[in-house]
């Protein structure tokens, strides 16, 4: 059997709600990602190279370390909320995720509900009870 045939059989065991859900947050994914990747690598460059200030030698020291260097000590501080935000980003694109297939399911469902309805009166019309009302 191969890998194609066992995820069709698998796709076709799900109800057309899940699918859709799937098929959504496959798409959240995929935008999100994009997102996120564009929005880090846009940070990155935008506060990886700020502008160079020349230093003055009448301002006092910024840490209280003998011998800090100043654009040491700047980098520093961008590379460490370079990284807040990288790691803020992936918390938000796990949350949004999460948060969109969930509206996806529940929206699905919503959506779905006259065919629900449907499947189910047909289900019970057998030979003995052709004319069903509700």
């Amino acid at each position: 059997m191969s890998f194609r045939s066992w995820a069709m059989k698998w796709i076709n065991r799900l109800s057309l709600r899940m699918r859709l859900t799937l098929l959504m947050s496959a798409l959240l994914i995929c935008a999100c990602s994009l997102f996120t990747a564009v929005s880090i690598l846009s940070a990155h460059k935008i506060y990886s190279n700020p502008p160079q200030v020349p230093a003055i030698k009448a301002l006092p020291p910024l840490s209280d370390k003998p011998n800090g260097d100043v654009h040491t000590q700047l980098d520093l501080n961008i590379d460490a909320k370079n990284n807040a935000f990288t790691l803020s980003s992936f918390v938000w694109f796990g949350i949004i995720i999460v948060l969109g297939a969930a509206a996806t399911y529940l929206l699905a469902g919503k959506a779905l509900r006259p065919v629900t309805d449907l499947s189910q009166t047909i289900e019970e019309i057998d030979e003995n009870n052709l004319f069903v009302q509700n």
